[in-house]
């Protein structure tokens, strides 16, 4: 799978990144921090965040958070929560521009901001909110187990919930979807994922079958 980071940064480096949100949610920012193996394929790094956080615990995420009066930007806000996270300076991202925002069940407003890390992985998680960090090769979304379901209760109506299986945990919810949006609409990725019914009273509402 290849990324035209060529090509996204004509497309996103003039745009102008957002201040904060109008839209009456919580105002949020993501990073999407792609990477290179040493074989030159794309990745993409995710946090797998604590068990005992309030919010969305020990679900896979990207490095981000809510907007901060302290915070000049939305992009201050990425590049914060990115520090705090992580445990690496922000100089080791080059961002590219910000994407399409999205607005959640949860109340959030999420403007993410894709990058490219060009640093030496010497990551330091903050283990208050990170459990882990994963490197995740993009090729292996083309053959991890790759699920979808509709659900009606969205501001938008009737949706589609995307879920893939991976060895770490599920990478579901709005960070799914951010990704799986670009992806479409930048690498040519159209697998179609298999319609799955809700077996969980709630979020994420779907578990898939155990592996034997």
């Amino acid at each position: 799978m290849k990324i035209p980071f060529d090509k996204l940064k004509d497309l996103l480096a003039n745009s102008e990144f957002p201040q904060v949100s109008t839209s009456g949610l919580q105002a949020s920012s993501v990073l999407v921090p792609f990477y290179f193996t040493n074989e030159n394929k794309p990745g993409i790094i995710l946090t797998k965040r604590s068990e005992h956080l309030k919010n969305h615990p020990g679900q896979i995420s990207f490095p981000g958070g809510k907007f901060d009066e302290s915070d000049k930007t939305l992009l201050e806000t990425a590049l914060r929560e990115w520090e705090e996270e992580t445990g690496e300076t922000r100089e080791t991202l080059e961002i590219i521009g910000s994407y399409h925002s999205l607005d959640t069940g949860t109340g959030y407003h999420i403007t993410p901001f894709i990058s490219i890390y060009r640093g030496n992985f010497n990551f330091s998680p903050n283990q208050n909110e990170v459990d882990f960090l994963i490197h995740l090769e993009l090729e292996k979304l083309l053959s991890s187990p790759f699920y979808t379901m509709e659900w009606e209760k969205h501001p938008s109506g009737r949706f589609h919930i995307y879920y893939f299986d991976l060895p770490e945990g599920l990478l579901w919810g709005a960070t799914c979807h951010i990704l799986l949006q670009f992806l479409k609409e930048f690498c040519e990725f159209n697998r179609k994922p298999q319609l799955v019914e809700r077996n969980l009273s709630k979020a994420p509402f779907f578990s898939p079958p155990k592996k034997t």
